[in-house]
């Protein structure tokens, strides 16, 4: 019986992930991730409603990580028809702590806190401009890999509590209970 080409690729593919596990402890206590003391890094990112990220972070000691993001969404459609258009426009910033746990060298998983506050301004085709500010209280699970010293990309899910204020006093509260995102952080 003669087996086909492609089978020493996936014998080949087979026996590296085999010895992955061997493989990988070795590579990784060669090459420590960047968490000490002092180090700070940029981030950008996006999460799970689709708003951009960017910010700075500094490492106070070798597990806490403080980080200050701003935020931007902005959404507009033309649906067609009267008082069809509309857009949003919301700007948040607010401090983020990481509390790293022990970990190996190339996957660092850590718990978060976040204060937010955003200022939202929506319009509507011949209505006159609406603006809100809100409180978010964020917190949860993430975790850092760094694929390569000086960069890490990470995951996080989490739990938001919302509180939104307009102009004409009404008051929003909203807790969130499935929140997610994706950052990546690059380290100097």
């Amino acid at each position: 019986m003669r087996l086909p080409r492609p089978f020493p690729v996936l014998g080949a593919g087979f026996l590296a992930l085999a010895l992955l596990p061997f493989l990988a402890a070795e590579l990784e206590a060669q090459a420590p991730a960047p968490l000490s003391e002092g180090t700070r890094s940029l981030s950008f990112g996006i999460d799970g409603s689709g708003s951009s990220e960017a910010g700075i972070w500094m490492f106070l000691s070798d597990r806490a990580n403080v980080g200050l993001l701003g935020t931007l969404d902005w959404t507009s459609e033309d649906r067609g028809g009267p008082r069809s258009d509309r857009s949003q426009f919301t700007l948040g910033l607010g401090p983020r702590i990481k509390w790293y746990m022990p970990q190996t060298p190339r996957v660092a998983p850590f718990w978060f806190g976040g204060l937010g506050f955003t200022h939202t301004r929506r319009s509507e085709e011949d209505e006159e401009d609406r603006t809100s500010r809100g409180l978010n209280l964020d917190g949860g699970f993430g975790v850092d890999w760094f694929p390569v010293d000086q960069i890490s990309l990470g995951g996080w899910t989490g739990l938001r509590l919302s509180n939104g204020r307009a102009e004409n006093d009404d008051t929003t509260t909203r807790l969130r209970t499935l929140t997610t995102g994706l950052r990546v952080h690059i380290y100097f």
